[in-house]
């Protein structure tokens, strides 16, 4: 949540429920925000040292649940490339938790760092998927908007003609045409 500065988990797997429900921080405050702020990968080979060393915007009960359960983290940023081979907008991060302590090594990373990128570019695909849909459906209801005002204009002229015809034909004394004329008005004006 860019405008708050806050990280949300959007999704979770294998982490206990107690910790990743209802889970909020601040992006300054937190180690993907760290990842995200750098905008590249850090891992934390000693997850509880961490936790006391750094200023980490959780409560007593989730410190001490991640620092019994996992030893090493890996936080990744999920970052928009732009065309020109530069990093743009931020979607959100991944951490990775390891219950066993290990260092992880150059490999491990850019692998989760190109799934991270896959992972971003699928974000991007969706959100520009979506704006596609957006954009589709504005311009059908352009041309439907159009098409409905030509054929009102179209109406509203053919109309005015008749009545003009119809009020010459009363004029010159030919009303007997007059009650046909007048139901096909109304006809056309339905």
């Amino acid at each position: 949540e860019q405008d708050e500065q806050k990280l949300v988990i959007q999704a979770s797997r294998g982490l206990p429920p107690t910790y990743a429900d209802d889970l909020s921080f601040a992006v300054e405050r937190s180690f993907l925000g760290q990842a995200i702020l750098r905008r590249q990968p850090i891992a934390f080979s000693n997850l509880a040292e961490a936790l006391v060393e750094q200023d980490i915007d959780l409560d007593s009960a989730r410190r001490t649940l991640l620092a019994d359960h996992y030893q090493t983290l890996l936080a990744i940023p999920l970052l928009r490339q732009t065309l020109v081979g530069g990093i743009g907008e931020v979607f959100g991060g991944i951490a990775l938790y390891y219950a066993e302590p290990r260092q992880l090594s150059d490999e491990e990373v850019r692998l989760s760092v190109a799934f991270g990128a896959q992972a971003a570019l699928a974000i991007d695909n969706a959100r520009l998927r979506q704006q596609v849909e957006q954009m589709a459906v504005q311009e059908e209801r352009g041309r439907l908007s159009r098409e409905l005002h030509d054929s009102v204009t179209q109406s509203l002229y053919s109309l005015t003609l008749l009545s003009e015809g119809w009020r010459r034909l009363a004029k010159s004394g030919r009303l007997e045409q007059i009650d046909e004329a007048l139901t096909e008005l109304g006809q056309i004006s339905q």
